[in-house]
């Protein structure tokens, strides 16, 4: 690209970003910061599901990443996030009992992933049974405990934080921020 062309290309990009912003600016948004990210709620946006997604192919799947692995984490996170909203309505009193069944959502989609591949594609397999194990982990911890630090969910889990974020967010876990304590908080 030579100069003439970048200079396009730069004034193209700015005149769209000028176009967000001045429309923004022109309709007002609120500033209120937040203390909380609840996952629960903003995994219904397309875009989060997708950050969930592609959190999970990055950490999960290293190099020699394929399309269909992709393909594969999308069809469990949106199944996740599909079964989710029918267990908010029913009342935080069967909270534990519909958490469980989401926990085992997970866990059989994942285990079914990793027992197509057994035969065919040991090492494939393996990381999908990598991401049920950690499920597993994540679901024992949060039998006993509320919530925890991120921190310490790393060393208790024996999970990397690169890791363990998205399934967090995954499972519909609250993120309170204040005072950069990062403290993961149950859904309930």
């Amino acid at each position: 690209m030579d100069s003439k062309e970048f200079d396009g290309f730069l004034n193209s990009v700015q005149s769209n970003i000028d176009w967000t912003i001045d429309k923004v600016l022109k309709r007002g948004y609120e500033v209120a910061p937040q203390e909380i990210d609840d996952y629960s709620s903003l995994l219904k946006e397309y875009e989060f599901r997708n950050l969930v997604v592609f959190e999970l192919y990055e950490n999960y799947f290293l190099p020699q990443r394929h399309e269909f692995e992709l393909q594969i984490l999308k069809d469990i996170v949106e199944a996740v996030v599909k079964y989710q909203p029918w267990s908010y309505v029913v009342g935080a009193a069967a909270s534990g009992v519909i958490g469980g069944a989401v926990y085992d959502l997970l866990k059989r989609l994942l285990s079914h992933a990793s027992a197509k591949f057994r035969d065919k594609d040991v090492g494939r397999s393996k990381l999908f049974n990598t991401i049920k194990n950690d499920v597993l982990k994540i679901e024992k911890y949060f039998r006993e405990h509320r919530s925890g630090k991120i921190g310490e969910l790393e060393i208790c889990l024996d999970i990397d934080r690169d890791r363990l974020l998205p399934l967090l967010k995954l499972l519909g876990f609250k993120c309170c921020r204040r005072k950069n304590r990062n403290l993961w908080v149950r859904p309930d």
